[in-house]
């Protein structure tokens, strides 16, 4: 059968590196899983009880593309409580199956084939893909080695007439960094003077350590040239469930909604009321995951400092520790696989997360403190055996 070309896209890297651990772990074979991009706590309790109640009560029928107002209202609640601003759970939210989708919803919606995306790494590798998908063109910048962002080069890449959007990943995956208030509003000025897009890929907002996540619609209220993408994955260890949600003016939501009508139609209703539900005990749920990930941030950062010639920078948010290990190899994907196959322990490589990005290996502090002291101990001993 002749298949699209234009269709194509690679395997994730970070999905070919857990099959293969994967595969490992069914032979018997004990591999520390720090590639995991996923919170390893099992979903709350009341999310559960919630999604059951729904089903009990046969909340299994279509609803609105957008989502259920129940949810759209919590939403608009929970924004309004953490950053100041009103939004209309009408006009200006719906739900989506999960933020990948979201992302590609809203590509799809705002640009043509051919128009260009501006990209920052090191970053989440599907970005690529989407727009791949989406018949566009990728522009990438690269930030340097402490994460900072060269705003003249950002200035610079924007007057480009072709592009027509700007992704950013704050809290970032994989590297940790969270802008701070000041790199938010110098991006949305560069931004709203050239007329380009701002999606906003906020879904690890909820997860950050003794900084505050500033989000872009805190610099446009009324969402003009802003998308906001958020989702229950992260913060509320809902990976599987696969919900997300997009904050834009009315006529990107409306835009969405008719691709959502005529491909995915909409979430299931009876896992929406259990997303319903973490919002409102979000302050409980959450705050007690952030006490437990910032514990084991701790451990990696004093495990990883015990390690000769390792270099990286403290995470502020995500569960990712994004580490340079260039004295002991610039090619990351060899020695991702041989830290899996021969130390035992899954990484993911720094090269899949864009260029210039070879040398580094994402390590996630999702699993639990034991695991993470015999990962890190088990590579420290390969190393210094090489």
């Amino acid at each position: 059968m002749k298949l699209s070309e234009k269709f194509s896209v690679e395997q994730s890297p970070t999905l070919a590196m857990a099959r293969r651990a994967k595969e490992l772990i069914a032979k018997g074979i004990d591999i520390v899983r720090l590639d995991v991009g996923e919170p390893d706590f099992p979903t709350p309790k009341p999310i559960i009880e919630a999604a059951y109640n729904a089903l009990k009560q046969e909340y299994t029928k279509y609803v609105t593309s957008k989502g259920i107002p129940e949810l759209r209202e919590e939403i608009s609640k929970n924004i309004l409580k953490r950053y100041g601003v009103e939004v209309n759970p009408e006009k200006n939210v719906i739900v989506t199956p999960g933020s990948k989708y979201a992302i590609y919803l809203a590509l799809k919606t705002i640009l043509d084939p051919g128009e260009a995306v501006v990209t920052l790494s090191p970053m989440w590798p599907s970005y690529s893909a989407i727009i791949k998908l989406c018949l566009c063109k990728e522009i990438n910048l690269k930030l340097d080695y402490s994460f900072k962002l060269d705003l003249e080069e950002l200035e610079r890449i924007l007057i480009d007439p072709d592009v027509r959007v700007l992704i950013v990943n704050s809290p970032n995956n994989p590297a940790g960094y969270v802008f701070d208030k000041d790199t938010v509003r110098e991006i949305y000025s560069l931004c709203t003077e050239n007329e380009i897009v701002i999606i906003s890929d906020e879904i690890y907002s909820m997860l950050t350590y003794d900084v505050l996540h500033h989000s872009f619609i805190e610099c446009d209220r009324n969402l003009e040239n802003v998308i906001v993408i958020e989702g229950f994955s992260k913060a509320f260890a809902m990976t599987g469930w696969r919900v997300g949600y997009v904050l834009a003016c009315e006529e990107v939501v409306d835009r969405m909604a008719r691709l959502m009508d005529n491909t995915i139609t909409c979430v299931p209703p009876f896992i929406q009321f259990a997303c319903k539900v973490a919002l409102e005990k979000a302050d409980e749920i959450v705050s007690n995951f952030v006490r437990e990930y910032s514990r084991r941030r701790e451990l990696m950062v004093n495990e990883l400092r015990k390690v000769s010639g390792v270099k990286f920078i403290e995470p502020k948010g995500a569960f990712y520790v994004f580490a340079d290990f260039k004295e002991y190899s610039e090619n990351s994907m060899e020695l991702s696989m041989e830290l899996l196959e021969k130390a035992r322990v899954s990484t993911v490589p720094g090269a899949a997360f864009g260029k210039g990005w070879e040398s580094y290996l994402r390590l996630s502090f999702s699993t639990d403190c034991e695991r993470i002291r015999e990962g890190v101990k088990r590579i420290k001993e390969y190393l210094e055996k090489k």
